[in-house]
């Protein structure tokens, strides 16, 4: 599904739930865009968003996405995925982001809580990832010139040494 320029546009826009974009979003630009704007959900995108800003602010105005995997590994796919607005959130990027600006501003002024893992391996692919925010660890990614550049950065960004388990929103796998 959402495999057309702007299908899925809003589709869970103002707090609505979409559980899975699964092997989604890849047949035209922003097929995805803004799919939970305004404070929506998006529990997984998996093996999707494989098209030029495809999922670009796809949770938008603190929107929350679960995790991203093995994903936005396309130009600017998923830039401002979580981000614009206060508060956009995503839970971890696995296996992801690993194109030129992939991932730029994901979590913009917002979280990464557990982390980038395998992801972000491409030049500027996560460029102001958890800008102003924070990303709690960093595991075999970010491993190309610029590829995190800026991440967590700001005068409030932070990239934690430990984390209470009790920091981390429930519901995250």
């Amino acid at each position: 599904g959402c495999n057309g320029i702007l299908s899925c546009d809003e589709a869970g826009k103002n707090g609505g739930y979409i559980g899975s974009i699964t092997k989604s979003c890849m047949g035209g630009r922003s097929a995805c865009w803004r799919a939970a704007k305004d404070g929506g959900y998006i529990g997984q995108i998996t093996n999707s968003c494989l098209e030029f800003f495809s999922c670009y602010l796809a949770a938008e105005h603190s929107g929350f996405i679960g995790q991203i995997v093995g994903s936005c590994k396309v130009e600017s796919s998923c830039n401002y995925a979580a981000g614009l607005g206060e508060g956009g959130f995503i839970g971890r990027i696995v296996d992801s982001c690993n194109s030129y600006l992939a991932c730029r501003t994901a979590g913009y002024r917002g979280n990464i809580t557990l982390g980038i893992v395998d992801s972000c391996n491409y030049y500027q692919s996560c460029y102001y990832a958890a800008y102003g925010g924070e990303i709690l660890t960093i595991d075999n990614a970010c491993n190309s010139d610029f590829a995190c550049d800026r991440a967590a950065y700001s005068n409030v960004g932070d990239i934690p040494n430990d984390i209470n388990v009790g920091d981390i929103p429930s519901g995250i796998i």
